[in-house]
Formats: C-alpha cells, sequence, structure tokens
C-alpha cells in the first residue's frame, strides 16, 4: 500500500472520468436491484440490505486481491472523483464570472442535490463551496485514509456506502427506516478522514487553534456529523459565512450559519478550490506515512507469528 494511494491520486489528477459505463455508476444500478429485492419499511430490511452489500465488498475486495498493486491502484483511481467534482466547481465560477447564472444553475445538479432554480448568485456560491468542502472529504480524504489503513477493502466499502447514502439516505416516507443503516455506515467510515481534514484546512487558517475550537462548537448545530465540521471549517478558513436556507425537492431547510465572514462571491470558488488542493497534497503525505506504519505493523505481525 506503499505509493499505490498517492499513484492512483495522481492517475485521477491525469485520467479523465470514463463518461459511459463507469464502474461506480454500474455499482448503483445493481444496487437499485438489490434495493427492490430487500426493500420494505423497516430498518431491519434497511439493516440486511447494508449487509448484503459488505459481503459483497468482501467478495469483490478478496477477487481483486491477486492483482495486488494493480488492483489496489486501479479501484482507488476509480473511486476517487475529486478532480471531476473539480473541474465542475470551475465550470460554474468561470459561467458566473462570464455573468451566465443560467449555465451556472444548469451544472450545479452536478454537485449538489439541493433545488436550483430559485438561486441568485450567491445562493449558487454558497452551494458550490459546500460541495467543494464536502466532497474534499467523500471524494478525497476518505479514500486516500481508508485505502492506506485497509487496501482495497477499505477504498470499495467506503466508495459503495457514500454511493448508496446518496440512494437510500434521504429523510424521507420512502428511505426513513430502510436508508437508515446504510447512512450511519457512512457516517461512521467518514468520521476520522472529515475531521482529519478539518484540522489540515485550519492549519492555513489565520488561526488554526482558536478556529479548530469555533469549527467544533458550530458543526454541532449542522444535521450531518461531517458535513458540518468541514462546511464549518472551510467557512473560517476563507472567512466567508456558509449554510442558511435551502430547499430539496420543494422542502425548505434552514441550515446553520458556520463561518464567521461575510457573504460569498464568485472568487471564494477558486479560493476554495485551491485550498481544497493544498488539504489534498498535505492528505498525500500524511497517508504515505500512514500506509508505511502499516505495513510495519503487519510485518511485525507476521514476525510474532
Amino acid at each position: 500500500m506503499v505509493g499505490e494511494i498517492q499513484l492512483a491520486y495522481l492517475i485521477d489528477q491525469i485520467v479523465p472520468e470514463p463518461k459511459k459505463y463507469h464502474p461506480v455508476s454500474s455499482y448503483g444500478k445493481f444496487s437499485t436491484y438489490l434495493e427492490e429485492l430487500f426493500y420494505s419499511d423497516s430498518k431491519i430490511s434497511g439493516g440486511l440490505f447494508a449487509l448484503a452489500n459488505i459481503e459483497l465488498v468482501a467478495f469483490l475486495a478478496l477477487l481483486l486481491k491477486k492483482y495486488r498493486i494493480f488492483g489496489l491502484v486501479a479501484v482507488t483511481a476509480i473511486s476517487l472523483s475529486g478532480k471531476m467534482l473539480e473541474d465542475e466547481a470551475l465550470e460554474i465560477y468561470r459561467s458566473l464570472k462570464a455573468g451566465n447564472i443560467d449555465r451556472a444553475k444548469k451544472r450545479l445538479p452536478s454537485l449538489v442535490g439541493r433545488d436550483v432554480d430559485s438561486l441568485d448568485e450567491r445562493g449558487i456560491v454558497r452551494a458550490t463551496v459546500e460541495s467543494i468542502a464536502e466532497n474534499t472529504v467523500d471524494a478525497v480524504a476518505s479514500t486516500l485514509v481508508l485505502g492506506s489503513v485497509f487496501g482495497v477493502f477499505g477504498v470499495l466499502l467506503h466508495r459503495v456506502f457514500n454511493t448508496l447514502d446518496a440512494m437510500v439516505g434521504k429523510k424521507n416516507s420512502r428511505y426513513l427506516n430502510f436508508g437508515m443503516a446504510c447512512a450511519r455506515i457512512d457516517d461512521l467510515l467518514n468520521y476520522v478522514p472529515s475531521r482529519v481534514s478539518s484540522v489540515i484546512v485550519l492549519g492555513f487558517s489565520k488561526s488554526p487553534v482558536k478556529n479548530l475550537k469555533l469549527a467544533r462548537q458550530q458543526a454541532l448545530l449542522h444535521p450531518s456529523p461531517n458535513a458540518g465540521i468541514i462546511e464549518a471549517s472551510f467557512a473560517l478558513a476563507l472567512n466567508i459565512e456558509l449554510g442558511g436556507e435551502l430547499s430539496y425537492q420543494n422542502i425548505r431547510e434552514v441550515r446553520p450559519i458556520v463561518g464567521t465572514g461575510g457573504e460569498v462571491r464568485a472568487d471564494d470558488i477558486l479560493r476554495a478550490t485551491n485550498l481544497k488542493r493544498k488539504v489534498e497534497y498535505v492528505l498525500l503525505v500524511l497517508t504515505l506515512a500512514l500506509s508505511l506504519v502499516v505495513r510495519k505493523l503487519k510485518s511485525i505481525k507476521r514476525e510474532i507469528k
């Protein structure tokens, strides 16, 4: 695992995402079939659905084990999507700078699930920066950290449950009970990476210690245990405010305001992507060190046996 994760990150930065037959999309379609088999409006059915996906991940990891380095590099490169999402954010930035709000709105659904029709420029910027913050964890950090510790199994497990959370983790009448297990597993997998990323983000702020304490306080008000801490950290590091009113499927929701700065501007999208890259570079170094520690511990374990 030493260096393979970092190589996969480099591949993700260079090689474009496949537009057709993407493995993650294919798994999503397969999970829809599984959902039909397991679905009922109960937490038990949702738990069994989650367990079936864990078993499938373990089976796939076992199949890929014989490919060793190639398997880990390939799976990690496919699972990482930070570059693609960053490119989408920059397209929105360029659209706003050109004064084309309609084009920015058309691109925004590739980053967020909220309703976009009623958003003004500031609403578009807030949504984009919040997505950049969340995807620093979901699309990059969690894959790097879990891959460094657990190899192919860790990478696949995170990507599968991050996908399932987007599919069945919604708090609506259909998925409130059934999707709970998948949502909680996704929260668990992202818990450590989100907090490691938060510390790194705030390391680039003017008052890291003060902002870390403030980010933890603000995150407690957010409905998500992981999105709250990373959004607050980005807001504090960039000296802007995020959160506020939004809607999903015409259902109004008011998120807590995080950060202590002023109103967002289009240039904050560019600042957020630059901060995201800095965080990723630090993560690459940290996960390389983590991989070395894991390898050393495994070597000691073999010697003891």
